[in-house]
C-alpha cells in the first residue's frame, strides 16, 4: 500500500468527525465507511468498524471491536472508543471509574496520527473528572442528610 493510500483511512475518519460536528450524520457514516475501507492496518479497521457499530446503535458490538483492536495494538483511538461505548452502554453509575481509567490509558498510548486531538481530549477528561467528583460530593451530601433526618 502506498503511503498516500495509508493516510486515506485517517483522513476519512477525521472527515467523519467534522461532519458529525456539522450535524451531517449520513455523510459522516459514509466517511466512516470509507475510513474502514482504506484502513492501513487491522487494528485501525477494527476501530472504524467499532465506531460504525456504535453509531448504528450496537454499543456492545462496538465495545467488542475496541477490545479486539486493543489486543492487536494499544492505541489512543481504541481506548477512546472503548471508554465511549462503555460509558454509553452501561446503566451502572459505578462504571465511571472504569471509564476514567480507560481514558487515562488512552492518553498513555500512541495515536494513529490524531495526536492533536489528544489536547482537546485532555480538556474533556478534566471536565469529566470535575463533573464526576461534583456528582459524587452531592450524592454523599444527600446520603448524609438522609441519615440525619
Amino acid at each position: 500500500m502506498l503511503e498516500s493510500d495509508a493516510a486515506k483511512g485517517v483522513l476519512y475518519f477525521r472527515q467523519s468527525l467534522l461532519l458529525l460536528r456539522l450535524n451531517c450524520p449520513e455523510a459522516a457514516m459514509r466517511s466512516l465507511q470509507l475510513a474502514r475501507q482504506h484502513a492501513s492496518s487491522e487494528h485501525e479497521r477494527l476501530v472504524y468498524e467499532g465506531w460504525i457499530l456504535y453509531d448504528t446503535g450496537h454499543c456492545e458490538e462496538g465495545l467488542q471491536k475496541a477490545e479486539d483492536s486493543i489486543k492487536i495494538k494499544r492505541s489512543f483511538e481504541a481506548f477512546f472508543l472503548k471508554a465511549y461505548a462503555l460509558a454509553e452502554s452501561s446503566q451502572d453509575s459505578s462504571c465511571s471509574s472504569t471509564v476514567v481509567s480507560l481514558l487515562e490509558d488512552a492518553l498513555k498510548c500512541p495515536s494513529d496520527r490524531l495526536r492533536e486531538g489528544q489536547v482537546w481530549f485532555s480538556a474533556i477528561l478534566s471536565r469529566y473528572l470535575t463533573k464526576t467528583s461534583r456528582i459524587y460530593e452531592t450524592s454523599m451530601q444527600q446520603s448524609v442528610l438522609c441519615t440525619i433526618y
